[in-house]
């Protein structure tokens, strides 16, 4: 008897799949884990003024050829997993055209923020 396993592009495949077909409420974002869909709603006004600071920081890095980009998705294919990062640094030339998620292995960096406000404790 054998075990059939998922390939790992079959999984992101579906998971991308299951990503475009979502409908969520305007300045919202969904983010695929292996616990399940999770919703992220619209920063707020603190959590925009820590990115800002953040931006502004790394603006003045040499960055040649990369992009400052603030909630760009970010997809990790051996996972079938799509995150929504606060802020992420990433080749230009790596970010799809279309709304797919940029693949993890093209990211420089990725940084996601908590403001206390924003946390819930269980």
């Amino acid at each position: 008897m054998s075990t059939a396993f998922a390939r790992p592009e079959t999984a992101w495949n579906r998971a991308l799949d299951i990503w475009r077909e979502l409908r969520v409420p305007e300045g919202w974002r969904p983010e695929l884990a292996a616990e399940g869909i999770r919703m992220t709603p619209p920063p707020t006004g603190q959590h925009n003024l820590i990115a800002s600071s953040v931006h502004d920081a790394l603006a003045s890095a040499e960055l040649d050829g990369c992009g400052i980009f603030q909630r760009l998705d970010v997809g990790i294919r051996a996972t079938g997993s799509i995150y929504v990062p606060d802020l992420c640094v990433v080749p230009r030339d790596a970010v799809p055209d279309n709304s797919d998620p940029v693949t993890a292995e093209h990211t420089v960096l990725v940084e996601p923020f908590a403001v206390r406000s924003e946390t819930t404790e269980f």
